[in-house]
């Protein structure tokens, strides 16, 4: 009888020993695959915003061209028309290639007379950008202002509103 306890008794320590293993050995999984896709996010995050600044970088002269055209064009519709359109893409697309990968960003008019903060704004984004299993975009945002000392532009240039990586 007593070998017999001492046989079971061993059998379960044996058992919770072995779950407990298991359960640590999964933790250990779950922590390294969480850690990885944090960086993957953070590394996507990087490469997002550093493909959206290098091209506001070298194409700034060009992009504010076709902000303050569009703009101009924009204010001779009628009003009603404007009330229709929350949204509209100007260019369709704009490449740049960065670090040997081709990527497409995305110009967009912004008409919302609820937020008077990005009412007639302008959006530039990249989308989808992925790094591992982790996606991110970028964003900057665009207003455009009087200036009194820009004569090429009829008084006209753009401002940076914020700028969103996510």
């Amino acid at each position: 009888m007593k070998k017999g306890f001492i046989s079971i008794l061993t059998l379960f320590v044996l058992l919770v020993l072995s779950l407990t293993i298991t359960f640590i050995y999964q933790q250990n999984i779950n922590n390294s695959e969480y850690i990885s896709d944090l960086y993957n996010k953070k590394q996507a995050q990087y490469l997002a915003e550093s493909v959206i600044n290098k091209y506001l970088v070298e194409n700034y002269d060009e992009l504010e061209d076709i902000i303050l055209t569009d703009h101009k064009k924009y204010n001779k519709i009628n009003e009603e028309v404007n009330k229709n359109t929350e949204k509209y893409l100007l260019e369709d697309d704009l490449k740049i290639s960065y670090e040997g990968r081709n990527y497409t960003l995305k110009l967009r008019h912004i008409y919302r007379k609820e937020d008077p903060k990005i009412n007639d704004s302008y959006k530039l984004s990249i989308f989808n950008i992925r790094v591992g299993n982790s996606k991110s975009s970028s964003e900057i945002w665009f207003k455009v202002i009087d200036d009194a000392d820009n004569l090429k532009n009829n008084g006209k240039k753009i401002e940076i509103i914020t700028k969103l990586t996510y």
